[in-house]
């Protein structure tokens, strides 16, 4: 038997209970590629760096090129969907992220591979707003709350197994590989919603688009990334050295461009805000509703998201580090032991749902997030040059498990209230924010680790210099990462230099990480007096002909 679902003003839905769970599985999958090309290279940088002559910043680029563009267009393209359709805007998304995942794998040059990046982003920010929309749209009540935990779950676990998948692809062929493979992944997710979907039909909402609206939030989302990602070359304050944006000198001898992003950034926040209640108050079309901030659960679930992705990436970066340079982890170790978060993320994911009945779903999310922060603290204590896999294991599942609870219902309770009619500004505008917290959680933890790894060096050698400039030159490969092909510390300066290196990265591996977990902690703190909603009501449904499909 097939149903018809009234989903709100612009969309009608015809479509089949069985179609609808196929459609969830075509979705994870796209989702799976989405995080898995944000974490994949956190293992690859050995080898890329050599093969393609690129430096520092380039290595730094390869991942930030990516959340640029993909948080800076997320809103839009959410809107996009709203206007025109979330499966024409899914499956245009896909193949241009295919585009720039063909790009990636055939790239010859540092600056082919971050452009392809780019354009991978781009891709990213269409699909990933309609996936969302689209959950949000087929499903209702309890099946939504269980659809939620596998999409949430899915999320979870992909950006856990990148390294794990990199670090496979690394051993038995190349890099290129981890980009190429995504071909025939998405034309499988492509083939799956186009057939879950058919007959469906989604009217076009109101006409006319917000131009204007859509470049000042792009603009402006794009600048704080830039100053996040860049802050530590460039200088959060003062200017190092000479920096160069987008491949001018930059003219201030003393500022950085890292403060100017920030203070354009927030200027252009508050004209885009004044122009939408303009737009809005006369009855035009917008880029992003700002009425749903006045949902409470909507407001409070978008800061807990970019709190809680700040935390969760910025550890999921440098325990691969800490992996590979400290206990010479190879790519293929160092990703297996982070997937151990897919054990803890699965079961988080599936006990989520019944969870959500028993004791609600607000009460899940805080309790996940005290599952994340207390296993973020116990890797930190854990950090040390004689540790191993097994002491590090549970702390990991645990994290998984804080994982699979807050990814999978804090999207359903932060969407719950929101109008079906504005899912994809709403979906867009969580995936703006945990984009950014991703961006932040980089940033900002590789900051501390690398502040901590300076300081730490001045304190234990007479001459930390040349030791300071050998680590931060390889990404802290050259202190013992199996896959470095150039002389280690060890080798050039001793065992023992090499072993007080080893010790600092652990420390500061250590005290990022603490700093993650008091960031997860805030999460928590944003969602502490969240009441559970009231029980929703689904929408209307109408029984047709059992033979329709």
């Amino acid at each position: 038997m097939s149903e018809q679902s009234n989903a709100g003003p612009s969309d009608t839905v015809t479509i089949g209970d069985r179609r609808r769970w196929w459609l969830l599985g075509s979705l994870s999958v796209a989702m799976t590629m989405v995080m898995v090309d944000a974490t994949i290279l956190n293992v690859s940088v050995p080898q890329i760096g050599p093969e393609l002559g690129a430096r520092t910043s380039d290595v730094l680029w390869f991942n930030a090129m990516y959340s640029l563009v993909f948080a800076a267009l997320l809103i839009t393209m959410g809107r996009v969907g709203d206007r025109f359709g979330y499966r024409r805007l899914f499956v245009t998304g896909v193949l241009v992220f295919v585009a720039g995942s063909v790009g990636a794998a055939l790239a010859q040059s540092a600056e082919q591979l971050i452009a392809a990046r780019a354009g991978q982003g781009v891709g990213a920010a269409m699909f990933v707003p309609a996936t969302l929309a689209l959950v949000t749209l087929r499903f209702t009540g309890r099946e939504r709350a269980t659809a939620f935990a596998v999409w949430g779950g899915v999320i979870g676990v992909a950006a856990a197994i990148g390294p794990l998948f990199g670090g496979y692809i690394i051993e038995v062929a190349s890099w290129r590989w981890a980009f190429g493979i995504n071909v025939p992944i998405a034309m499988v997710t492509i083939a799956g919603v186009w057939w879950s979907t058919r007959g469906d039909g989604q009217k076009r909402g109101s006409a006319g688009f917000d131009l204007v609206g859509a470049a000042l939030v792009s603009v402006a989302v794009a600048l704080v990334v830039f100053g996040l990602i860049q802050g530590g070359s460039y200088g959060w304050w003062a200017a190092k050295g000479n920096p160069a944006v987008a491949g001018l000198d930059w003219p201030l001898a003393t500022v950085s461009p890292v403060p100017v992003a920030f203070v354009l950034a927030a200027l252009l926040t508050g004209l885009f805000i004044w122009w939408e209640k303009a737009r809005a108050t006369s009855g035009k079309p917008v880029v992003l509703d700002l009425t749903l901030f006045a949902i409470p659960a909507f407001t409070a679930g978008t800061l807990a998201g970019l709190v809680i992705m700040f935390g969760e990436f910025g550890m999921i970066l440098t325990l691969p580090l800490f992996l590979q340079n400290v206990l010479g982890y190879n790519a293929l170790q160092a990703g297996a032991c982070v997937a151990v978060v897919t054990a803890g993320g699965l079961s988080g994911a599936v006990t989520s749902a019944p969870l959500v009945r028993r004791i609600g779903a607000w009460s899940v999310v805080r309790w996940g997030l005290v599952a994340e922060a207390t296993a973020m603290v116990g890797l930190a204590w854990s950090y040390s040059p004689t540790t191993s896999a097994a002491l590090l294991a549970p702390w990991l599942v645990l994290f998984g498990i804080g994982i699979g609870f807050t990814n999978a219902q804090l999207l359903n309770v932060t969407l719950a209230q929101v109008p079906p009619a504005a899912s994809g500004q709403a979906s867009a505008t969580q995936s703006t924010t945990r984009q950014i917290g991703t961006a932040l959680g980089v940033a900002v933890l590789g900051v501390v680790l690398w502040a901590n790894v300076s300081t730490g060096l001045d304190a234990a050698l007479k001459d930390p210099g040349p030791v300071r400039n050998e680590i931060e030159s390889s990404i802290g490969a050259a202190i013992g990462s199996p896959d470095y092909d150039q002389p280690t510390i060890d080798d050039q300066f001793g065992q023992a230099t090499g072993d007080t290196a080893r010790t600092v990265f652990a420390d500061a591996t250590s005290t990022a990480t603490l700093v993650g977990a008091g960031f997860v902690a805030l999460a928590l703190l944003a969602v502490a007096r969240v009441k559970e909603p009231e029980p929703l009501v689904a929408p209307a449904r109408t029984t047709v002909t059992a033979g329709s499909k």
